[in-house]
């Protein structure tokens, strides 16, 4: 087997594991599943609550890293898989925070704090768009990194169907066929 393929297994493997471990505790507090607290002192480290968050924000750093891979397959720029992965995760974070502070103490907002990540990642989809000439540049990676807010604010929330229908559409958009047209002059 070569390097690469070795790497692909062992991230698949990983990924599973994790998976299974942390979940597995959460579904068995639930649902009350006799022998719970022998499953281990790794579970015991997190509240309920805070696996919940943890993996609210683990889906959308992974989201965004897919969305991050497919923007770099064709466009290859000064934003990468980096960037969209910390959007995704950020979003995410601010997006379950406020979430989970409106719903322990039933102050707060959620929606003037989503508002708040949207006027903040316009100003960075504002860096990246440069006027040379006649053309527009950066379009399309302003747009991936505020719908990739969208789709971290998304699963912050525990919208996980549809953070996963909007990622997977921007995903075909980047891989779809481009059709520039030629350059004026």
């Amino acid at each position: 087997m070569d390097l690469p393929m070795k790497l692909s297994t062992i991230a698949k493997f990983t990924l599973a594991m994790l998976l299974l471990g942390a979940t597995s505790m959460v579904y068995a507090e639930v649902f009350n599943v006799p022998g719970v607290e022998k499953l281990g002192r790794f579970h015991s480290m997190f509240s309920l609550e805070e696996r919940f968050f943890l993996w609210r924000i683990l889906i959308a750093a992974v989201m965004g890293i897919l969305i991050g891979y497919s923007h770099d397959f064709r466009h290859r720029g000064m934003v990468g898989v980096k960037t969209y992965g910390s959007v995704c995760l950020g979003s995410a974070a601010f997006a379950a925070v406020s979430t989970h502070i409106y719903l322990v103490t039933g102050v707060g907002n959620a929606l003037q704090n989503i508002g708040s990540i949207t006027a903040g990642i316009g100003f960075l989809c504002a860096a990246v768009i440069f006027k040379e000439g006649v053309t527009v540049r950066g379009l399309s990676t302003a747009a991936t990194i505020w719908t990739t807010a969208a789709v971290g604010s998304a699963c912050g929330a525990g919208l996980f169907g549809a953070a996963g229908v909007i990622a997977v559409i921007v995903i075909c958009f980047h891989l779809a066929p481009s059709r520039r047209p030629a350059d004026v002059e």
